[in-house]
């Protein structure tokens, strides 16, 4: 093989480690975001061990995932996500999310959604103070505009919110997917580093 020849297979590979780091880069700042979701997510004293039986919450259509899903027993602070529709809720399930989940595309007009939230969750946290609700619309041109109005809604109850999760979805993901429910295909992944994330930043809840 000439030298030229050589310094171009070079500069190749360099490209495509250069490609696998930062593709690794934004799947860890994805999962990491999302493991933080779930852990806040998460009841706080979560008796769910295993998932629901067919007979009574039906098959995959449910959200449940095969093999051990709904074994994540961590302690949360029950924090409620608010997602666009059921596929959106089916997506996060896959991710082992075992807390209180709310749709927006539900039959409701906006301002009794809202109330709805208002009356059921507070203004903040329950357990910490923290954000009432965690608000994960799509992160795509009616992602934003639903995102723009729930904020303006609820900002108005003065209901604290989380937003950050979508921010870091759109900002790292937006090249493989604008939807919530797109995080189906990337589940098995996803939930290594979200996993390993627990491992290393445990939830501490009084």
């Amino acid at each position: 093989m000439s030298l030229k020849n050589n310094k171009k297979g070079q500069k190749s590979l360099r490209g495509v480690r250069a490609d696998s780091f930062e593709k690794e880069h934004r799947y860890v700042e994805v999962a990491n975001a999302l493991a933080l979701a779930r852990q806040r997510n998460n009841p706080h004293q979560q008796t769910q061990t295993n998932p629901p039986s067919k007979s009574h919450a039906g098959e995959e259509s449910e959200g449940w995932p095969s093999g051990d899903a709904g074994s994540n027993t961590g302690a949360g602070i029950g924090c409620p996500i608010l997602v666009e529709g059921l596929k959106d809720e089916r997506a996060l399930r896959g991710l082992d999310f075992s807390g209180p989940i709310e749709l927006v595309n539900r039959g409701w007009s906006m301002p009794k959604l809202c109330a709805y939230l208002y009356e059921k969750y507070g203004c903040q946290n329950k357990i910490d103070g923290g954000a009432a609700i965690i608000l994960l619309m799509d992160w795509d041109r009616t992602g934003g505009k639903i995102q723009r109005e729930l904020i303006r809604r609820l900002d108005a109850y003065g209901i604290e919110m989380s937003l950050e999760p979508r921010k870091t979805l759109g900002r790292f993901f937006s090249s493989e997917i604008k939807v919530v429910e797109g995080l189906r295909r990337f589940a098995d992944e996803l939930l290594i580093w979200m996993d390993e994330y627990d491992v290393n930043h445990p939830i501490t809840v009084e």
